[in-house]
């Protein structure tokens, strides 16, 4: 009888698979893909096209940040001069702040916090030209004119908020970084590598790699041992432009620019080493600015099918 239950066991875990993947849901709000690029929509990825307006500029959008279970977001609008404004929309009273006030230039991303803070990076800022990493507190973004405080001098490309909004990630030309907010206590992640991102437990940090003379792929890391590392080759392609983890942390969603045709488009991938699905694609090939409405703790699935992105179906209809 022994005998009998062990080969049962062996037949089981050959005939089932290994990993069970997190069905991929959830809401996003994104720069809508056509006419003047001016518009905020929010939708779910069961069906992106289904889609109403909530956010209106004058100008094009240019980056877009949304608080995690919260009711703001900011997004960066071109101005004349080339100069680029930070706006933080309330999408409860609908009111908008200019937070910057033509006191920069050419800002080039930009985070909010699960708490509020505003952190953003810059090429030019007047009246002195300092390139670096500005901070904005959740207690300032409500007055007239924030305080807007420098965190670090230098070119800084990218910035991602933890979880918790405790420590931000960012990269410049001598790798990633991490830093705590409170303490201002900067930790050197890698020597290398392009938009860090947290997962949304905030224990691993994702980014790409693309050095000269090297295969382009995506990493992770555990924060707790970033020496500990797990690589995704990724095809051919010309530049990387924006990456995150899905909301239950189970997926990494990446924007690339294709070499073959210029085109922009976006792929979901498996962090279980699943299937690169390119995804979007009855939005248009246009360059989609997008973020997560909401970011819950992964939690372990049962009994779920996972397709590409948009034709997503489950036995059980789970909640996004």
């Amino acid at each position: 009888m022994k005998h009998l239950v062990q080969h049962f066991c062996l037949w089981m875990t050959i005939l089932l698979p290994f990993t069970t993947h997190a069905i991929l849901t959830g809401e996003i709000i994104l720069r809508h893909p056509t006419g003047d690029f001016n518009e905020l929509h929010i939708t779910t990825i069961k069906d992106p096209r289904d889609s109403r307006n909530i956010f209106r500029q004058e100008r094009e959008i240019e980056a877009l940040s949304v608080q995690k279970n919260g009711d703001l977001l900011v997004t960066t609008m071109g101005q004349q001069g080339f100069i680029t404004d930070i706006f933080l929309f309330d999408r409860n009273t609908k009111i908008t702040r200019n937070l910057t006030q033509a006191k920069f230039q050419i800002i080039t991303d930009l985070a909010i916090s699960v708490k509020g803070d505003v952190v953003f990076t810059n090429l030019l800022s007047w009246p002195v030209e300092t390139q670096g990493l500005y901070f904005i507190s959740r207690s300032e973004i409500m007055k007239l004119s924030p305080k807007i405080n420098l965190l670090k001098l230098g070119e800084i490309n990218s910035v991602d908020f933890s979880p918790d909004g405790k420590q931000i990630a960012y990269d410049n030309r001598d790798g990633i970084f991490t830093m705590d907010i409170e303490t201002r206590r900067v930790s050197q992640i890698k020597e290398d590598g392009h938009y860090p991102t947290f997962s949304p437990n905030g224990k691993q940090l994702a980014f790409f790699n693309s050095s000269v003379g090297k295969v382009k792929s995506i990493s992770i890391i555990l924060l707790a041992s970033p020496i500990r590392e797990r690589r995704f080759i990724l095809k051919k392609h010309l530049s990387f432009i924006d990456l995150k983890w899905s909301t239950k942390g189970r997926y990494l969603i990446y924007t690339v620019r294709d070499s073959d045709n210029q085109a922009y488009s976006i792929y979901s991938a498996s962090i279980n080493s699943g299937p690169h699905d390119k995804i979007l694609d009855e939005l248009g090939g246009d360059y989609i600015i997008y973020d997560w409405t909401s970011t819950p703790f992964p939690v372990e699935p049962t009994d779920l099918i996972t397709t590409t992105w948009g034709h997503i179906k489950a036995k059980h209809n789970p909640r996004p």
